[in-house]
C-alpha cells in the first residue's frame, strides 16, 4: 500500500524514502502525496496506512462506486503498522541529518580549498621577494669585496664579457680556477639536475665533437655502411632475385602454353572461342595470385626487380627506416634476413647519422663564428682583439633558425632537381623530397634505377641535416637546463659567503 520504489503515474518522478506514495489495490499503480487530489502529506499517508487495508486511486474508485468497502485494520495491526512507519521515520530523520552533514562538510573542503590556493599565492610571492632580495644581497657581496679573488673568479664565469677588463697577468690563473669550478659544478649539476635523456645528449655530444674532430670515424663507418649495403644486397639478390626468376619463367611458361592452346583451338574451330575465354580467364586468375605476391612484378617488359641495383636500393630504404614499400621480400627466409639486416643496420646508420651531424654543425658552427667575426670587425671600422675576445663565447652557438633555413634550402634544391630529370611539377617534386626524408609513402618514385641511386645519396645527406637538426635542438635544450641549474647553484654559493660575512 505505502511504496518507496517505483515512478508516480503522474508527475514520472520516483517514490523514495523522502517522496513517498500509494499503490492503488486495483490497477497497482504508483502515486506520490503530492500528486493526490487533495495532497496529502507524509503523515497523513501514515494515518491513512495505519488505518486501513486497501487503497484505491480516484479512477478505481470510480469503476467501484458503491460496491467499495473499506477494510480496518484491527488495532493490533494498526499498532504493529505505527511502529514500522515509526521506524521509517526515524531513518528519514537519520538521512537527512547525514544529508546535512555532507553538505557542510563539502562546504568546508570549499573553503579549505580556497584557503589553500590562497596560500600557495601568498607562498609563490614570497618566494619571488625573497628572490629580489637576495639578488641585491649578491651584487652587495661584489660591491663590498670587488678584490675578492674567489668572486672575481665567479663574476668572470658568468660574465665572460668582462674578460677584457682583467689584469693580463692574472687571467690565466683565473681561467684555471674558472675552469675547475665549472668542472666542480658541471659534475654535480650532471649528476643531480639532468634527465636521463638530457645527460646521454651532452655524453653523446661530447664524445662525438671529439672523436670526429679529424674525420677518421666518419671514414670508418662510411665504409662499414657501404660494406653492409653491398653485401646485403647480394645476399637479397640471391635469395629474392631466384625466387622472382622462378615467377617469371612460370609467367612465361604459362603464356606460351595459352598461346599454343589458343593457336590449336583457332586449328580445330568448333568452339573454339569458348574454350579460348576459359583458357583466357584462368590465365587472368593464374596472373591474379602472382600479382597478390609481387605486385611490382608484371611491369611492361617483365623487369626484374631484385637484380644487385634494385637490392641496394632495397637495403638503403630499409635501415634508412624510409620504406618505400616499392618492392618488398615475399618469402620466408627473406623476411627473416630483412629483420636481421633492420636490427644490427638501422643502429649503424643511426650513429652514422650522428657522427655526420655533429660534423655538419661543427663546420656551420665555424662558419658562423667567421661571419660574425667579420660583421663585428666591419662594424666597429677596425680589429680589436679585447672586443673579438669579449665575443668570442657567444659566437660558438649557431642558430636553430640558422640550421632550419639550411634544411628548407636543401629541400628546395632537391625540389628543383627532380622536376628537371622526373615528369613532375615542382610542388610534387618539393612534396616528394620531404616524404622521402621522412615517412616514404611511396606513391612517388624515380622512373630509373639510376634515379634511385642519386635519390639515395640525397636521402642520406639530408637525413644528415635532419640529425644535425636535432643535435642542436636538444644540445640546446639540455644545455639550457645545465645553464640554469649552474646559476642556481652559483646563487647557493653567493648566498653561503654572504651569510659567512655577516657572521663575521
Amino acid at each position: 500500500m505505502l511504496s518507496f520504489k517505483g515512478s508516480c503515474s503522474v508527475c514520472k518522478q520516483t517514490l523514495t524514502v523522502f517522496a513517498p506514495g500509494f499503490v492503488c489495490y486495483d490497477c497497482e499503480k504508483f502515486f506520490h502525496g503530492n500528486c493526490l487530489t487533495p495532497p496529502l502529506t507524509i503523515e497523513e499517508m501514515n494515518a491513512v496506512v495505519v488505518k486501513t487495508r486497501q487503497w484505491l486511486c480516484a479512477p478505481c474508485k470510480a469503476i467501484r462506486g458503491k460496491e467499495f468497502v473499506e477494510v480496518l485494520r484491527p488495532d493490533k495491526e494498526a499498532r504493529e503498522i505505527k511502529k514500522k512507519i515509526e521506524a521509517i521515520n526515524e531513518i528519514r530523520d537519520l538521512l537527512t541529518r547525514i544529508e546535512e552533514v555532507l553538505d557542510d562538510t563539502t562546504n568546508q573542503c570549499e573553503k579549505l580549498t580556497e584557503q589553500a590556493k590562497t596560500l600557495q599565492r601568498k607562498n609563490l610571492d614570497l618566494r619571488m621577494r625573497m628572490l629580489t632580495y637576495t639578488k641585491g644581497q649578491r651584487m652587495t657581496v661584489f660591491r663590498i669585496n670587488p678584490d675578492d679573488k674567489i668572486a672575481r673568479e665567479r663574476w668572470l664565469f658568468t660574465h665572460k664579457k668582462l674578460n677584457k677588463a682583467v689584469d693580463p697577468n692574472e687571467k690565466s690563473d683565473l681561467i684555471t680556477a674558472h675552469e675547475n669550478i665549472l668542472k666542480e659544478i658541471k659534475k654535480e649539476t650532471f649528476k643531480n639536475k639532468l634527465k636521463t635523456s638530457e645527460k646521454l645528449m651532452l655524453y653523446l655530444q661530447e664524445s662525438l665533437s671529439s672523436v670526429s674532430k679529424g674525420g677518421f670515424i666518419q671514414l670508418v663507418l662510411i665504409i662499414l655502411i657501404t660494406l653492409y649495403t653491398l653485401l646485403g644486397a647480394f645476399v637479397f639478390m640471391l635469395v629474392e632475385g631466384i625466387y622472382e626468376k622462378q615467377l617469371l619463367h612460370e609467367i612465361f611458361d604459362r603464356r606460351m602454353a595459352i598461346i599454343e592452346k589458343m593457336a590449336q583451338n583457332h586449328k580445330n574451330g568448333g568452339g573454339a572461342a569458348a574454350s579460348s575465354q576459359t583458357e583466357l580467364e584462368s590465365y587472368y586468375d593464374f596472373l591474379w595470385e602472382y600479382y597478390n605476391i609481387n605486385n611490382k612484378l608484371l611491369q611492361p617488359g617483365d623487369v626484374p626487380n631484385w637484380n644487385y641495383l634494385g637490392s641496394v636500393f632495397f637495403c638503403g630504404i630499409t635501415y634508412t627506416t624510409i620504406g618505400f614499400g616499392y618492392f618488398v621480400p615475399v618469402t620466408v627466409i627473406g623476411k627473416i634476413i630483412t629483420v636481421l639486416y633492420i636490427l644490427f643496420g638501422i643502429p649503424l646508420f643511426l650513429i652514422l647519422m650522428a657522427t655526420l651531424g655533429t660534423a655538419m654543425y661543427n663546420m656551420l658552427r665555424l662558419q658562423w663564428k667567421w661571419f660574425k667575426t667579420v660583421l663585428n670587425c666591419k662594424c666597429c671600422g677596425k680589429k680589436d682583439k679585447k672586443s673579438i675576445d669579449s665575443v668570442e663565447e657567444d659566437v660558438h652557438d649557431v642558430p636553430i633558425l640558422l640550421v632550419i633555413l639550411v634544411e628548407m634550402v636543401y629541400l628546395i634544391i632537391g625540389g628543383i632537381i627532380f622536376t628537371f630529370i622526373e615528369a613532375w611539377t615542382f610542388t610534387e617534386s618539393l612534396y616528394f623530397v620531404f616524404i622521402s626524408m621522412t615517412v616514404g609513402f611511396g606513391d612517388y618514385i624515380p622512373s630509373k634505377i639510376g634515379y634511385m641511386m642519386a635519390l639515395f645519396a640525397y636521402i642520406v645527406l639530408g637525413l644528415a641535416l635532419t640529425s644535425m637538426f636535432k643535435i642542436v635542438s636538444s644540445f640546446e635544450k639540455a644545455t639550457h637546463k645545465l645553464g640554469t641549474s649552474i646559476e642556481r647553484y652559483l646563487h647557493d654559493q653567493y648566498m653561503k659567503e654572504a651569510m659567512g660575512d655577516d657572521t663575521k
